[in-house]
Protein backbone atom coordinates (compact mmCIF):
# COMPACT_ATOMS: atom_id res chain seq x y z
CA UNK A 1 0.00 0.00 0.00
CA UNK A 2 0.92 3.57 -0.65
CA UNK A 3 0.49 6.34 1.72
CA UNK A 4 1.76 9.65 -0.04
CA UNK A 5 5.20 9.20 -1.36
CA UNK A 6 6.86 6.86 0.82
CA UNK A 7 5.70 3.09 1.47
CA UNK A 8 4.33 1.90 4.79
CA UNK A 9 7.11 0.24 6.07
CA UNK A 10 9.33 3.99 5.47
CA UNK A 11 6.50 5.63 7.10
CA UNK A 12 6.29 3.63 10.40
CA UNK A 13 10.46 3.88 10.83
CA UNK A 14 9.48 7.91 10.45
CA UNK A 15 6.78 7.90 13.14
CA UNK A 16 8.91 5.98 15.42
CA UNK A 17 12.14 7.93 15.02
CA UNK A 18 9.76 11.07 15.88
CA UNK A 19 7.57 9.74 18.83
CA UNK A 20 9.38 7.14 20.45
CA UNK A 21 11.17 9.64 22.91
CA UNK A 22 7.96 10.73 23.72
CA UNK A 23 6.42 7.88 25.31
CA UNK A 24 7.75 4.40 26.65
CA UNK A 25 4.60 2.52 24.53
CA UNK A 26 6.06 1.59 21.30
CA UNK A 27 3.85 3.26 18.51
CA UNK A 28 1.98 1.79 15.40
CA UNK A 29 2.07 3.21 12.12
CA UNK A 30 0.35 6.44 11.51
CA UNK A 31 -2.36 6.13 8.84
CA UNK A 32 -4.06 8.36 6.09
CA UNK A 33 -7.87 8.17 5.24
CA UNK A 34 -10.32 10.14 3.52
CA UNK A 35 -13.31 10.66 5.90
CA UNK A 36 -16.69 11.18 4.13
CA UNK A 37 -16.40 11.71 0.04
CA UNK A 38 -13.81 13.38 -0.74
CA UNK A 39 -13.15 14.24 -4.98
CA UNK A 40 -10.61 13.95 -5.60
CA UNK A 41 -9.21 12.35 -2.99
CA UNK A 42 -7.14 13.85 -0.59
CA UNK A 43 -3.09 13.06 -0.05
CA UNK A 44 -0.45 12.49 2.81
CA UNK A 45 3.27 13.32 2.09
CA UNK A 46 6.19 12.77 4.34
CA UNK A 47 8.02 15.97 4.47
CA UNK A 48 10.56 17.39 6.96
CA UNK A 49 10.19 14.95 9.80
CA UNK A 50 6.16 15.69 9.49
CA UNK A 51 3.46 15.48 7.16
CA UNK A 52 1.77 17.78 4.48
CA UNK A 53 -1.83 16.54 4.50
CA UNK A 54 -3.77 17.56 1.29
CA UNK A 55 -7.88 17.12 1.76
CA UNK A 56 -10.23 18.41 -1.54
CA UNK A 57 -13.26 19.85 -0.84
CA UNK A 58 -15.46 19.47 2.27
CA UNK A 59 -15.67 20.55 5.95
CA UNK A 60 -15.80 19.35 9.30
CA UNK A 61 -18.76 20.39 10.30
CA UNK A 62 -22.79 19.97 10.45
CA UNK A 63 -24.47 16.35 10.41
CA UNK A 64 -21.32 14.38 8.47
CA UNK A 65 -17.94 15.12 7.89
CA UNK A 66 -15.41 15.33 4.82
CA UNK A 67 -11.91 15.67 5.36
CA UNK A 68 -8.30 14.07 5.49
CA UNK A 69 -7.37 12.42 8.70
CA UNK A 70 -3.80 11.36 9.49
CA UNK A 71 -4.17 9.20 12.88
CA UNK A 72 -3.32 6.50 15.36
CA UNK A 73 -5.42 4.07 17.48
CA UNK A 74 -5.64 4.80 21.51
CA UNK A 75 -6.90 3.30 23.92
CA UNK A 76 -7.80 5.74 27.46
CA UNK A 77 -5.63 9.05 28.03
CA UNK A 78 -3.61 10.93 25.41
CA UNK A 79 -1.59 14.23 25.09
CA UNK A 80 -1.27 15.23 21.75
CA UNK A 81 0.40 18.17 19.79
CA UNK A 82 1.31 19.15 16.22
CA UNK A 83 2.65 22.69 15.16
CA UNK A 84 1.16 23.74 12.07
CA UNK A 85 3.86 25.36 9.79
CA UNK A 86 1.63 26.87 6.89
CA UNK A 87 -2.28 26.43 6.26
CA UNK A 88 -3.14 26.81 2.43
CA UNK A 89 -6.94 26.98 0.90
CA UNK A 90 -9.08 28.72 -0.40
CA UNK A 91 -11.84 29.52 1.87
CA UNK A 92 -12.31 31.68 4.59
CA UNK A 93 -13.68 28.27 6.91
CA UNK A 94 -10.56 26.35 5.69
CA UNK A 95 -9.48 24.17 8.60
CA UNK A 96 -6.80 22.20 10.34
CA UNK A 97 -5.78 21.00 13.90
CA UNK A 98 -5.62 17.97 16.15
CA UNK A 99 -8.58 15.53 15.86
CA UNK A 100 -9.98 12.57 17.72
CA UNK A 101 -12.84 10.32 16.30
CA UNK A 102 -14.58 7.31 17.49
CA UNK A 103 -14.43 5.83 14.19
CA UNK A 104 -14.03 7.04 10.64
CA UNK A 105 -17.57 7.22 9.19
CA UNK A 106 -18.00 10.89 8.54
CA UNK A 107 -20.76 11.20 11.26
CA UNK A 108 -18.84 9.90 14.19
CA UNK A 109 -18.20 11.45 17.18
CA UNK A 110 -15.31 13.65 17.19
CA UNK A 111 -13.42 15.99 18.67
CA UNK A 112 -11.20 19.19 17.01
CA UNK A 113 -8.81 22.07 18.17
CA UNK A 114 -9.13 23.90 15.07
CA UNK A 115 -7.08 26.48 13.41
CA UNK A 116 -8.31 28.25 10.57
CA UNK A 117 -6.39 30.33 7.97
CA UNK A 118 -4.35 33.99 8.60
CA UNK A 119 -6.64 35.28 5.64
CA UNK A 120 -9.84 33.36 6.92
CA UNK A 121 -11.65 33.66 10.37
CA UNK A 122 -8.12 33.75 11.64
CA UNK A 123 -8.48 32.39 15.03
CA UNK A 124 -8.57 28.88 17.04
CA UNK A 125 -11.44 27.02 18.28
CA UNK A 126 -12.74 24.03 19.33
CA UNK A 127 -15.68 21.67 17.52
CA UNK A 128 -17.37 18.33 18.47
CA UNK A 129 -20.21 16.36 17.38
CA UNK A 130 -21.43 14.68 20.71
CA UNK A 131 -23.15 11.84 19.36
CA UNK A 132 -23.22 10.34 15.94
CA UNK A 133 -26.80 12.09 15.38
CA UNK A 134 -25.80 15.42 16.44
CA UNK A 135 -24.38 18.21 13.84
CA UNK A 136 -21.07 19.70 15.03
CA UNK A 137 -20.68 22.59 16.91
CA UNK A 138 -18.62 25.22 18.21
CA UNK A 139 -17.97 24.97 21.73
CA UNK A 140 -15.42 26.45 22.58
CA UNK A 141 -12.96 29.35 21.37
CA UNK A 142 -9.70 30.50 21.46
CA UNK A 143 -8.88 34.38 22.45
CA UNK A 144 -9.26 36.83 20.10
CA UNK A 145 -5.11 36.78 19.18
CA UNK A 146 -4.73 36.30 15.31
CA UNK A 147 -3.11 32.79 14.15
CA UNK A 148 0.27 33.77 12.92
CA UNK A 149 2.16 30.89 10.89
CA UNK A 150 4.31 29.03 11.33
CA UNK A 151 3.82 29.87 15.01
CA UNK A 152 0.00 27.46 14.91
CA UNK A 153 0.44 25.02 17.97
CA UNK A 154 -2.73 22.78 18.80
CA UNK A 155 -3.36 20.55 21.58
CA UNK A 156 -5.63 17.76 22.74
CA UNK A 157 -5.81 15.86 26.08
CA UNK A 158 -8.12 13.26 27.07
CA UNK A 159 -8.64 12.33 30.78
CA UNK A 160 -11.12 10.18 31.27
CA UNK A 161 -14.27 11.26 29.31
CA UNK A 162 -13.32 15.01 28.98
CA UNK A 163 -11.29 16.17 26.06
CA UNK A 164 -8.92 19.71 26.37
CA UNK A 165 -8.32 21.68 23.95
CA UNK A 166 -5.11 24.22 23.99
CA UNK A 167 -3.06 26.36 21.48
CA UNK A 168 0.15 28.19 21.78
CA UNK A 169 2.87 29.91 19.31
CA UNK A 170 5.61 28.25 20.64
CA UNK A 171 4.52 24.94 22.06
CA UNK A 172 5.63 25.87 25.59
CA UNK A 173 2.82 27.99 26.98
CA UNK A 174 -0.47 26.97 26.58
CA UNK A 175 -3.91 28.57 26.43
CA UNK A 176 -6.63 26.40 27.02
CA UNK A 177 -9.58 26.97 25.47
CA UNK A 178 -11.96 25.25 28.19
CA UNK A 179 -13.36 21.53 28.71
CA UNK A 180 -15.14 19.50 27.28
CA UNK A 181 -17.22 16.52 28.39
CA UNK A 182 -17.92 13.89 25.92
CA UNK A 183 -19.09 10.52 26.97
CA UNK A 184 -19.97 8.87 23.79
CA UNK A 185 -16.30 9.35 22.27
CA UNK A 186 -15.22 5.11 23.58
CA UNK A 187 -11.89 3.70 23.81
CA UNK A 188 -9.83 3.06 21.96
CA UNK A 189 -10.19 6.15 19.60
CA UNK A 190 -8.67 7.29 16.82
CA UNK A 191 -5.88 10.46 17.62
CA UNK A 192 -4.34 12.32 14.63
CA UNK A 193 -4.53 15.50 12.15
CA UNK A 194 -6.99 16.33 9.64
CA UNK A 195 -7.58 19.32 7.59
CA UNK A 196 -10.25 20.23 5.44
CA UNK A 197 -11.05 22.75 2.99
CA UNK A 198 -14.86 23.84 2.33
CA UNK A 199 -17.82 23.40 0.16
CA UNK A 200 -17.71 26.62 -1.20
CA UNK A 201 -14.04 26.25 -2.57
CA UNK A 202 -15.37 23.83 -5.02
CA UNK A 203 -12.56 21.08 -6.03
CA UNK A 204 -9.71 23.05 -4.83
CA UNK A 205 -7.35 21.60 -2.05
CA UNK A 206 -6.73 22.50 1.20
CA UNK A 207 -2.41 21.92 2.34
CA UNK A 208 -2.13 21.68 6.01
CA UNK A 209 1.81 21.35 7.16
CA UNK A 210 2.41 19.33 10.32
CA UNK A 211 5.74 19.20 12.03
CA UNK A 212 7.10 18.92 15.37
CA UNK A 213 3.92 15.76 16.15
CA UNK A 214 4.10 14.29 19.42
CA UNK A 215 1.88 11.16 20.76
CA UNK A 216 1.75 10.29 24.71
CA UNK A 217 -0.63 7.41 25.54
CA UNK A 218 -1.53 7.83 29.56
CA UNK A 219 -1.26 11.10 31.46
CA UNK A 220 -0.88 14.16 29.81
CA UNK A 221 2.80 16.20 30.10
CA UNK A 222 2.37 19.42 30.02
CA UNK A 223 -0.25 20.89 33.02
CA UNK A 224 -3.49 20.71 31.98
CA UNK A 225 -6.20 22.43 34.54
CA UNK A 226 -9.22 19.96 34.91
CA UNK A 227 -11.18 22.26 36.76
CA UNK A 228 -11.37 26.12 36.53
CA UNK A 229 -11.39 28.55 39.64
CA UNK A 230 -14.86 29.79 40.24
CA UNK A 231 -16.14 33.90 40.56
CA UNK A 232 -16.93 34.72 44.27
CA UNK A 233 -19.34 37.23 45.87
CA UNK A 234 -18.86 37.83 49.37
CA UNK A 235 -19.17 40.24 52.05
CA UNK A 236 -16.55 42.67 53.53
CA UNK A 237 -14.50 40.83 55.84
CA UNK A 238 -14.98 37.92 54.51
CA UNK A 239 -12.92 34.32 53.72
CA UNK A 240 -12.73 33.41 50.27
CA UNK A 241 -10.90 30.48 49.23
CA UNK A 242 -10.31 30.21 45.37
CA UNK A 243 -8.94 26.62 43.83
CA UNK A 244 -7.39 25.02 40.73
CA UNK A 245 -6.49 21.15 39.77
CA UNK A 246 -4.21 20.59 37.14
CA UNK A 247 -2.55 17.10 35.79
CA UNK A 248 0.54 17.22 34.28
CA UNK A 249 3.91 15.39 35.05
CA UNK A 250 5.00 16.00 38.80
CA UNK A 251 6.12 18.16 40.28
CA UNK A 252 3.59 20.82 39.32
CA UNK A 253 4.12 24.60 40.64
CA UNK A 254 1.31 27.21 41.23
CA UNK A 255 1.47 31.01 41.08
CA UNK A 256 -1.07 32.80 41.50
CA UNK A 257 -2.01 36.64 40.02
CA UNK A 258 -3.99 38.97 41.22
CA UNK A 259 -4.74 41.50 37.96
CA UNK A 260 -1.62 40.58 37.11
CA UNK A 261 0.67 40.48 39.86
CA UNK A 262 2.24 37.78 41.29
CA UNK A 263 0.59 37.19 44.99
CA UNK A 264 3.60 36.66 47.72
CA UNK A 265 3.43 33.71 50.71
CA UNK A 266 0.41 31.94 50.06
CA UNK A 267 0.02 32.06 46.39
CA UNK A 268 2.40 29.22 45.14
CA UNK A 269 -0.20 26.57 46.09
CA UNK A 270 -3.30 25.12 44.20
CA UNK A 271 -5.65 26.38 46.82
CA UNK A 272 -5.42 30.32 47.36
CA UNK A 273 -7.71 31.63 50.79
CA UNK A 274 -7.66 34.93 51.80
CA UNK A 275 -8.25 35.58 55.17
CA UNK A 276 -10.53 38.64 54.86
CA UNK A 277 -11.84 40.39 51.79
CA UNK A 278 -11.94 43.95 51.36
CA UNK A 279 -11.03 46.73 48.57
CA UNK A 280 -7.39 45.78 48.63
CA UNK A 281 -7.88 42.25 47.47
CA UNK A 282 -11.11 42.12 45.26
CA UNK A 283 -10.01 41.73 41.66
CA UNK A 284 -9.26 38.93 38.81
CA UNK A 285 -7.69 36.43 39.90
CA UNK A 286 -5.52 33.78 37.67
CA UNK A 287 -3.03 31.00 38.48
CA UNK A 288 0.24 29.86 36.78
CA UNK A 289 0.65 26.06 36.68
CA UNK A 290 4.11 24.98 35.35
CA UNK A 291 6.24 22.37 35.26
CA UNK A 292 9.26 20.78 33.21
CA UNK A 293 7.16 20.59 29.88
CA UNK A 294 5.58 23.46 29.66
CA UNK A 295 2.80 26.28 31.26
CA UNK A 296 -0.88 27.10 31.31
CA UNK A 297 -2.71 29.35 33.12
CA UNK A 298 -6.16 29.00 34.14
CA UNK A 299 -9.33 31.18 33.74
CA UNK A 300 -10.13 34.03 35.94
CA UNK A 301 -12.04 34.02 38.96
CA UNK A 302 -13.55 37.35 39.59
CA UNK A 303 -13.57 38.11 43.06
CA UNK A 304 -16.11 40.66 44.47
CA UNK A 305 -17.14 42.96 46.91
CA UNK A 306 -20.78 43.18 48.03
CA UNK A 307 -22.73 45.23 50.12
CA UNK A 308 -25.01 43.28 52.44
CA UNK A 309 -28.27 43.34 52.60
CA UNK A 310 -28.90 46.62 50.24
CA UNK A 311 -31.80 45.63 47.45
CA UNK A 312 -33.27 47.72 45.45
CA UNK A 313 -36.40 47.90 43.13
CA UNK A 314 -35.79 47.77 39.69
CA UNK A 315 -34.31 45.58 36.87
CA UNK A 316 -30.69 46.15 36.06
CA UNK A 317 -29.22 45.84 32.51
CA UNK A 318 -25.38 45.66 31.68
CA UNK A 319 -23.59 45.89 28.23
CA UNK A 320 -20.07 44.60 28.05
CA UNK A 321 -18.36 45.10 24.47
CA UNK A 322 -15.08 43.47 23.08
CA UNK A 323 -15.87 40.36 24.73
CA UNK A 324 -15.12 37.41 22.76
CA UNK A 325 -16.40 33.97 22.48
CA UNK A 326 -19.07 32.02 23.51
CA UNK A 327 -18.95 31.06 27.09
CA UNK A 328 -19.90 33.04 29.83
CA UNK A 329 -16.31 32.49 31.57
CA UNK A 330 -14.85 34.64 28.67
CA UNK A 331 -16.86 37.50 29.84
CA UNK A 332 -15.80 36.84 33.12
CA UNK A 333 -12.08 36.44 31.86
CA UNK A 334 -12.86 40.39 30.12
CA UNK A 335 -11.07 43.01 31.37
CA UNK A 336 -13.91 45.54 31.86
CA UNK A 337 -16.42 42.62 33.27
CA UNK A 338 -17.86 43.64 36.02
CA UNK A 339 -16.75 47.20 36.18
CA UNK A 340 -16.72 48.95 32.85
CA UNK A 341 -19.89 48.06 31.27
CA UNK A 342 -20.14 49.74 27.51
CA UNK A 343 -24.43 50.76 29.10
CA UNK A 344 -26.31 50.35 32.33
CA UNK A 345 -29.86 50.62 32.07
CA UNK A 346 -32.99 49.84 33.38
CA UNK A 347 -35.69 46.84 32.03
CA UNK A 348 -39.32 46.02 32.41
CA UNK A 349 -38.72 42.37 31.94
CA UNK A 350 -35.59 39.64 33.14
CA UNK A 351 -34.87 39.76 29.25
CA UNK A 352 -31.63 41.50 27.58
CA UNK A 353 -32.24 43.86 24.76
CA UNK A 354 -30.60 42.65 21.73
CA UNK A 355 -27.28 42.73 21.58
CA UNK A 356 -24.39 42.88 18.64
CA UNK A 357 -21.27 40.67 18.27
CA UNK A 358 -19.04 39.60 20.41
CA UNK A 359 -20.91 41.51 23.56
CA UNK A 360 -21.81 40.28 27.18
CA UNK A 361 -24.83 41.18 29.38
CA UNK A 362 -25.99 41.05 32.89
CA UNK A 363 -28.92 41.06 34.38
CA UNK A 364 -29.61 41.21 38.00
CA UNK A 365 -31.89 42.74 40.97
CA UNK A 366 -33.84 41.54 43.73
CA UNK A 367 -37.31 39.53 43.59
CA UNK A 368 -40.26 39.31 45.51
CA UNK A 369 -42.16 36.63 45.23
CA UNK A 370 -46.25 36.93 45.57
CA UNK A 371 -46.99 33.98 47.09
CA UNK A 372 -44.98 31.34 49.37
CA UNK A 373 -44.04 28.38 47.69
CA UNK A 374 -41.91 26.00 45.49
CA UNK A 375 -41.01 28.21 42.26
CA UNK A 376 -39.01 26.58 38.94
CA UNK A 377 -36.83 28.69 37.04
CA UNK A 378 -35.64 28.89 33.20
CA UNK A 379 -32.96 30.20 31.04
CA UNK A 380 -32.45 30.99 27.28
CA UNK A 381 -29.84 32.32 25.54
CA UNK A 382 -27.64 33.51 22.54
CA UNK A 383 -25.25 32.10 22.82
CA UNK A 384 -24.95 30.70 26.27
CA UNK A 385 -26.30 31.86 30.11
CA UNK A 386 -25.96 31.23 33.62
CA UNK A 387 -28.68 31.81 35.85
CA UNK A 388 -27.51 32.55 40.03
CA UNK A 389 -30.45 32.70 42.60
CA UNK A 390 -29.04 33.68 45.97
CA UNK A 391 -30.81 32.14 49.50
CA UNK A 392 -31.95 36.02 50.51
CA UNK A 393 -31.09 39.21 49.61
CA UNK A 394 -27.54 38.53 49.93
CA UNK A 395 -25.92 38.78 47.15
CA UNK A 396 -22.86 36.96 48.34
CA UNK A 397 -24.88 33.34 48.95
CA UNK A 398 -25.89 33.54 45.31
CA UNK A 399 -25.30 30.29 43.52
CA UNK A 400 -25.46 28.79 39.65
CA UNK A 401 -29.17 27.25 39.74
CA UNK A 402 -29.41 26.81 35.67
CA UNK A 403 -27.71 27.50 32.37
CA UNK A 404 -28.40 27.59 28.70
CA UNK A 405 -25.64 25.71 27.18
CA UNK A 406 -25.58 26.77 23.96
CA UNK A 407 -27.74 29.12 21.84
CA UNK A 408 -31.35 28.45 21.64
CA UNK A 409 -34.45 30.50 20.01
CA UNK A 410 -35.72 33.56 22.12
CA UNK A 411 -37.85 32.65 24.55
CA UNK A 412 -37.09 28.74 24.04
CA UNK A 413 -37.06 27.09 27.24
CA UNK A 414 -36.87 23.91 27.08
CA UNK A 415 -34.09 22.53 24.98
CA UNK A 416 -31.44 21.86 27.04
CA UNK A 417 -32.15 19.90 30.52
CA UNK A 418 -30.44 22.57 32.22
CA UNK A 419 -32.24 25.17 31.27
CA UNK A 420 -34.30 24.40 34.03
CA UNK A 421 -33.86 24.70 37.42
CA UNK A 422 -34.77 22.48 40.25
CA UNK A 423 -37.85 23.52 42.40
CA UNK A 424 -36.94 26.00 44.59
CA UNK A 425 -39.25 26.92 48.05
CA UNK A 426 -39.39 31.09 47.96
CA UNK A 427 -41.13 32.75 50.81
CA UNK A 428 -43.66 35.76 50.46
CA UNK A 429 -42.53 38.99 51.08
CA UNK A 430 -38.72 38.30 51.32
CA UNK A 431 -36.28 39.74 48.50
CA UNK A 432 -33.49 37.14 46.87
CA UNK A 433 -31.26 38.47 44.66
CA UNK A 434 -31.32 37.16 41.50
CA UNK A 435 -28.56 37.27 38.50
CA UNK A 436 -28.23 35.98 34.87
CA UNK A 437 -25.29 36.20 32.80
CA UNK A 438 -25.27 36.33 29.04
CA UNK A 439 -22.50 35.88 26.42
CA UNK A 440 -22.85 35.83 22.69
CA UNK A 441 -21.08 35.89 19.74
CA UNK A 442 -22.43 36.63 16.39
CA UNK A 443 -25.57 38.86 16.64
CA UNK A 444 -28.66 38.77 16.96
CA UNK A 445 -27.81 37.85 20.51
CA UNK A 446 -30.61 37.33 23.43
CA UNK A 447 -31.63 36.38 26.77
CA UNK A 448 -34.21 36.01 28.82
CA UNK A 449 -35.58 34.13 32.35
CA UNK A 450 -38.70 33.31 33.55
CA UNK A 451 -40.48 31.21 36.22
CA UNK A 452 -43.62 29.01 37.14
CA UNK A 453 -45.33 30.11 39.76
CA UNK A 454 -46.40 27.58 42.89
CA UNK A 455 -50.18 27.64 41.32
CA UNK A 456 -48.43 26.69 37.90
CA UNK A 457 -48.69 29.38 35.97
CA UNK A 458 -45.66 30.91 34.10
CA UNK A 459 -44.51 34.14 33.89
CA UNK A 460 -41.69 34.26 31.09
CA UNK A 461 -40.13 36.77 31.08
CA UNK A 462 -40.25 37.36 34.80
CA UNK A 463 -42.01 40.65 34.69
CA UNK A 464 -40.64 43.78 36.63
CA UNK A 465 -43.30 44.08 38.79
CA UNK A 466 -41.82 41.38 40.96
CA UNK A 467 -38.64 43.54 41.06
CA UNK A 468 -40.37 45.88 43.38
CA UNK A 469 -40.84 46.07 47.98
CA UNK A 470 -44.40 44.72 48.87
CA UNK A 471 -46.64 47.21 50.53
CA UNK A 472 -45.67 48.87 53.91
CA UNK A 473 -47.94 49.40 56.40
CA UNK A 474 -47.92 52.00 59.07
CA UNK A 475 -48.28 52.09 62.85
CA UNK A 476 -48.28 55.36 64.68
CA UNK A 477 -46.95 55.30 68.77
CA UNK A 478 -46.52 57.60 70.99
CA UNK A 479 -45.35 61.23 70.37
CA UNK A 480 -46.03 60.95 67.30
CA UNK A 481 -43.60 58.41 66.48
CA UNK A 482 -44.33 56.30 62.79
CA UNK A 483 -42.86 52.59 62.42
CA UNK A 484 -42.95 51.41 58.89
CA UNK A 485 -43.16 47.63 58.40
CA UNK A 486 -42.63 45.99 55.10
CA UNK A 487 -40.18 44.16 52.86
CA UNK A 488 -37.19 43.30 54.83
CA UNK A 489 -34.29 45.45 54.30
CA UNK A 490 -35.63 47.10 51.25
CA UNK A 491 -36.09 50.96 50.69
CA UNK A 492 -38.82 53.00 51.13
CA UNK A 493 -39.88 56.85 51.47
CA UNK A 494 -41.91 57.79 54.45
CA UNK A 495 -44.03 61.01 53.60
CA UNK A 496 -46.29 63.50 55.46
CA UNK A 497 -48.90 65.71 54.01
CA UNK A 498 -51.31 68.16 55.78
CA UNK A 499 -54.00 68.55 53.35
CA UNK A 500 -53.42 64.78 51.74
CA UNK A 501 -53.03 66.67 48.29
CA UNK A 502 -49.32 68.12 48.71
CA UNK A 503 -46.96 65.20 50.00
CA UNK A 504 -43.42 65.93 51.28
CA UNK A 505 -40.81 63.21 51.79
CA UNK A 506 -39.69 62.67 55.59
CA UNK A 507 -37.38 59.76 55.71
CA UNK A 508 -35.79 57.27 53.34
CA UNK A 509 -34.68 54.15 54.91
CA UNK A 510 -34.67 50.10 55.40
CA UNK A 511 -37.80 48.52 56.38
CA UNK A 512 -38.17 47.89 59.35
CA UNK A 513 -37.61 51.77 60.87
CA UNK A 514 -38.89 54.38 62.76
CA UNK A 515 -39.38 57.94 62.41
CA UNK A 516 -39.52 60.58 65.06
CA UNK A 517 -40.74 64.01 64.13
CA UNK A 518 -38.87 66.99 65.34
CA UNK A 519 -41.67 69.27 65.73
CA UNK A 520 -42.63 70.21 69.05
CA UNK A 521 -46.05 70.16 69.13
CA UNK A 522 -46.73 67.56 66.66
CA UNK A 523 -49.71 69.05 64.27
CA UNK A 524 -52.90 66.82 65.11
CA UNK A 525 -53.86 67.16 61.14
CA UNK A 526 -50.59 65.39 59.68
CA UNK A 527 -51.35 62.42 57.00
CA UNK A 528 -48.44 59.86 56.84
CA UNK A 529 -48.12 57.55 53.49
CA UNK A 530 -45.34 55.31 52.21
CA UNK A 531 -43.97 53.84 49.06
CA UNK A 532 -41.04 51.73 47.85
CA UNK A 533 -38.03 54.15 46.83
CA UNK A 534 -35.62 55.43 46.56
Amino acid sequence: MQIGVRTVSQLSALATSLLLSASTVAQTTWTSADVGRSTPAGRTVVADSGFDVTSATGDIWDYADNCRFVYQSVSGNFDFWTRVEGLAGSSFWTKTGAMVRGGLRANDVNGFTVATREAGWGRYMFTARLSDTFSSAVYLQGSFTRINYPDVWVRLVRIGNTLHPMSSTNGIVWEQMGSQLTTRLGSPAFVGMAVCNHPDSGTAPATAKFRDITLIRGAPAAPVVTSQPTSVKANIGEPVTLTVTAAGKSPLSYQWHRDGIPLPEGGTLSTLRLTSLGPGTVGKYVCRISNSDGVVWSWASQVELVAEAEPSDGIRFERFDRSYGRLVPYLINATNFPASPAASSSRNLFEIPSIGDDTGGRLSGFLTPPVTGSYTFFIAADDAGRLLLSTDDNPANARIIAECPYWVNPRQWDYYNDQESLPIRLQAGRRYYIEAIFKGEGSPNHGAVGWSLPDGRFERPIPGIRFVAGTPSLQLGMNGVVRLEGTLNSPYVLESSADLLQWSPMETNRAPFEYRPLRDPIPSSEFYRARSGP
